[in-house]
């Protein structure tokens, strides 16, 4: 069995989205998602709280001025229209927040490169195995707006690639594959 040489020690470093950790027996590639409770979400999110009070205000005013005395004919669309939709925004809100919040905070993305075992993890699932990577490629594409898109992937020995990320910025593909590459010995492919 062959020992592999362990790379050099590197201070973390951010390479386009990704913050990069080389460690003695470990190279850590991690996606951070920018996801934030920005101005606009918190406005939208204002105006959506106070149009649900507003609502709930016409509708119990309008429940005293129509007669309507029991719950189910506060909620009922015919009696006390306002209660209804008072009804379905405060679902609506209630179930839309909190996913968005998923979505705007998503988990990170991390690829594990092990050199001491010699395998390549997926937030915690194994991907592969060094001995079975052929290359890093680089893939150049066209967007749909016609922009050049960089799609970056381990290419198996068997001909299957193992998608790791797509960036506008050919520089941030090409540092991070180069990164890869030194890490897993195997070369930079460029398609």
């Amino acid at each position: 069995m062959a020992i592999m040489a362990l790379p050099e020690l590197d201070t973390p470093r951010t390479v386009g989205p990704f913050l990069v950790e080389r460690q003695r027996e470990q190279l850590t590639v991690t996606l951070q998602h920018q996801g934030s409770f920005t101005w606009y979400a918190l406005a939208f999110f204002a105006f959506m709280a106070s149009s649900v009070l507003i609502l709930g205000l016409i509708s119990t005013q309008g429940a005293a001025q129509w007669g309507v005395v029991s719950v189910t004919d506060f909620f009922a669309p015919k009696k006390n229209h306002f209660g209804f939709l008072w009804m379905l925004c405060t679902i609506g809100l209630l179930v839309g927040f909190p996913l968005y919040l998923c979505r705007a905070y998503k988990a990170p993305i991390t690829f594990l490169f092990n050199a001491r075992n010699g395998t390549i993890f997926r937030n915690n699932e194994l991907v592969t195995r060094f001995r079975r990577v052929e290359a890093i490629r680089v893939h150049e594409r066209k967007d749909a707006a016609g922009r050049y898109l960089y799609a970056l992937s381990l290419l198996h020995t068997d001909g299957h690639e193992q998608p790791i990320y797509e960036v506008y910025e050919e520089r941030d593909a090409l540092t991070l594959a180069n990164e890869i590459a030194t890490y897993v010995k195997r070369p930079v492919t460029f398609k």
